[in-house]
């Protein structure tokens, strides 16, 4: 026998037996008092065969997809799967409306029992006070972690350097609770902020500590901000003023050591540096370049063909 012949065989032994499990069932309806003649009114299939699926308005699934559409509007999406028996396709619908995942009373009950545990567990040193206001440090995030038994997971640190006068860590963890629901948080920090003891574990400590309380708060505290996300967000944006200053400062002779080395490996004549300096910047010469300015004319020289 041939793989054809195979094939036909199988699909006709298939076929045999879903007529057999049809008239069964068909036998066991009629002795149990039940109507086997009830037919899809669009297609004239058995419905007896879809007891256990969707039948909207005495149509078959299949003929019931269309009344689902007609019913719920052209963007519910119907999806079909095979599975066994004699029916081989069925039918699933999705609402197109995005739906709550718990009452209205499971939601305020869960918030409710946030905070009741919240005014329990805190304490003085776990708060810091931000321009006025009281914002819960890591001390409390820890406490939340433990008593809703989450577990943190690491899942990304990379670290960056920019413009040769600082450097930036990114972290990103992972909070996950008893029952598989887990929230991704991310968190900076850069050596040149402001009231930060410029060391590599400190800069590295803060990144960390801002990723990990993010998670938590999201998870199981509604997305609250700790007090060290709002140090981030008043240390990363200065006063415009103490920004412009920044920018018109001169760079460092390491800065312009790390220019010339760059140009001279992209081949790049000392005359050519000189007329894109002065024709771009009005620099004389390389001593005059402004921190604002360094890293475009980095790139340039990064990137010079000749």
């Amino acid at each position: 026998m041939d793989d054809r012949e195979l094939i036909f065989t199988e699909q006709a032994d298939k076929h045999r037996d879903a007529h057999r499990a049809e008239k069964e069932q068909e036998n066991k309806a009629k002795d149990e008092g039940i109507d086997t003649e009830k037919r899809c009114v669009f297609c004239g299939d058995s419905l007896l065969l879809y007891n256990d699926e969707l039948i909207i308005d005495e149509a078959c699934p299949y003929c019931s997809a269309k009344r689902v559409r007609e019913i719920l509007g052209k963007k519910t999406k119907i999806v079909r799967q095979k599975r066994e028996g004699i029916m081989d396709k069925e039918i699933v619908v999705k609402d197109a409306i995005v739906m709550p995942a718990v009452t209205a009373e499971k939601a305020v009950e869960a918030f409710n029992a946030y905070q009741e545990l919240a005014n329990k567990i805190i304490r003085p040193e776990d708060i810091q006070k931000i321009s006025g206001k009281d914002f819960k440090k890591k001390s409390f995030w820890r406490k939340c972690q433990r008593f809703f038994n989450l577990s943190l997971e690491k899942l990304e640190e990379k670290r960056e350097e920019y413009g040769g006068h600082g450097f930036t860590y990114h972290f990103t963890y992972r909070a996950t609770a008893p029952n598989g629901a887990f929230m991704d948080g991310c968190g900076s920090c850069s050596s040149d902020e402001k009231d930060l003891l410029k060391t590599e574990h400190n800069t590295r400590a803060i990144a960390e500590t801002r990723a990990k309380n993010r998670a938590i708060a999201d998870l199981v505290a509604f997305g609250e901000c700790s007090a060290e996300e709002i140090v981030e967000a008043e240390t990363l944006h200065p006063e415009p003023e103490t920004q412009l200053k920044f920018e018109n400062r001169l760079i460092s002779e390491k800065q312009r050591k790390r220019l010339f080395a760059i140009s001279k490996s992209s081949n790049m004549p000392d005359d050519k540096m000189k007329e894109f300096l002065f024709d771009k910047f009005g620099y004389d010469s390389s001593s005059e370049i402004k921190v604002k300015d360094y890293e475009n004319i980095v790139n340039y020289a990064s990137n010079y063909k000749n």
